[in-house]
Parts: structure tokens; sequence; C-alpha cells
């Protein structure tokens, strides 16, 4: 009986490792997971605040341009009348 037992005890212990090894892998593998979509979430924010920050930086500056544009050729046509009224 005792030749049983122990064969017994050793097929259980051989079970419950290897479901314990699996459960842990499995706990693991969903963990690693996370983490990966973690690090893609973290480092994409940073990409599209970029790309969205220098796209609005481009837009203003180039309707500011235009308006100073607009403004000193005014000021210049004005200048101009003023100078040449002048004289």
């Amino acid at each position: 009986m005792k030749v049983g037992g122990n064969i017994a005890r050793k097929a259980v212990k051989e079970v419950v490792k290897k479901e314990v090894l699996k459960a842990i892998q499995d706990i693991g593998k969903k963990l690693a997971v996370k983490i990966i979509q973690k690090t893609i979430v973290n480092s994409a924010v940073p990409v599209a605040s970029i790309g969205i920050g220098s796209i609005w930086n481009y837009t203003a500056t180039k309707a500011v341009g235009k308006l100073a544009t607009k403004h000193l050729l005014a000021r210049r046509e004005e200048l101009l009348k003023y100078n040449g009224s002048a004289k």
C-alpha cells in the first residue's frame, strides 16, 4: 500500500506543479500584454502631441505672418502718401 500511496503522492505533486506553472505562465502573459499596452500608449501620446503642436504652430505662424505682411504693406503705403504730399 505504501508503494501505491507514494506513486499517487508523486503523481499529485507533478500535476499540481504543472497546473501551478501553467497558471503562473498565464498570469505572466496577461501581465506582459498590459505592460506592453501601457508602454505603447505612453509612447504614442507624446508623438501625437508633437504632431498636433507642430501643425498648430505652423498654422498660427502662417496666419500671423500674413496679417503682419498685410499691415506692413498698408503702413508703407500710408508713409509713402504722407511723405509724398509733404514734398
